[in-house]
């Protein structure tokens, strides 16, 4: 009875489609100007000869910035009064409404930004062949490249899908704004760090000693390459995501309550 409260599989599909149905018209506009903008784009590139792999390009850039602010909009329903009344009315719990957003934010969205984008270059290619005697280089979903960024985007969307349930409006630009200032903090606290650990390489608080020549260790060298840098990569592909959906997940169920 009490799994029966958190997941139903009925209860999720009926979710789903909900929530397929309701935004279906939204994403038809967006997807329309964008391509309407990416036509005009390829349209001049086409017209110069210029660059004939600007996929490489352009689809990181709706990829990731298209897939971040889509991501930043998925609980901007709980900010206005009447929708949020209805949402919270919804018979489903937290954790499949939750579910849902993760699911249409990440695997949907990266699996629709990619066939539109693909059907758009096979277009432009058409088009661009007829009037300027010209051919984009095929664009294949599947190469090194594109994967390379799917998983990036899969990994820094959870920042975002956290921003939007935290944040009550313009989370977008919050999330951005709040990442700048780790970015300092984690930066002052890294120079603190160094400026303590080696004090001696110092004459002042910020003045480096003349005539220093400092080179490390070739024991700390295959640390830092085959200890500590797997390490990190191994955390931000594979553990940084999952922290941030569930801390996501928490932030929601605050908000809700």
């Amino acid at each position: 009875m009490m799994s029966n409260q958190i997941f139903a599989p009925t209860r999720f599909f009926k979710l789903f489609r909900e929530e397929v149905f309701s935004g279906y018209r939204i994403t038809l506009i967006v997807a329309s100007v964008v391509f309407a903008f990416l036509m005009l784009i390829f349209t001049i590139v086409a017209s110069d000869h210029s660059d004939a792999d600007f996929h490489q390009v352009w689809y990181p850039i709706v990829l990731l910035a298209g897939g971040f602010y889509f991501t930043s909009t998925s609980f901007n329903v709980l900010n206005r009064k009447e929708q949020r009344m209805n949402y919270l009315s919804i018979p489903a719990s937290i954790f499949e409404k939750f579910s849902l957003k993760l699911l249409i934010t990440t695997l949907g969205y990266t699996v629709m930004a990619t066939l539109l984008y693909w059907l758009f270059s096979e277009s432009v290619n058409v088009i661009t062949q007829r009037y300027f005697s010209f051919s984009f280089w095929e664009f294949n979903p599947f190469s090194e490249f594109n994967l390379f960024f799917i998983k990036l985007y899969i990994v820094i969307q959870s920042v975002f899908i956290l921003g939007a349930a935290t944040f009550n409006r313009f989370s977008f630009f919050k999330t951005l704004f709040a990442l700048v200032l780790i970015y300092i903090a984690l930066s002052l606290f890294g120079w603190l760090l160094f400026r303590i650990i080696f004090a001696d390489l110092f004459d002042g608080l910020l003045v480096p000693r003349d005539n220093i020549t400092v080179f490390p260790s070739y024991r700390f060298q295959d640390f830092v390459e085959f200890t500590a840098w797997p390490l990190l990569q191994n955390i931000f592909w594979y553990v940084m995501a999952p922290i941030f959906w569930v801390v996501a997940y928490f932030k929601l169920k605050e908000r809700e309550v």
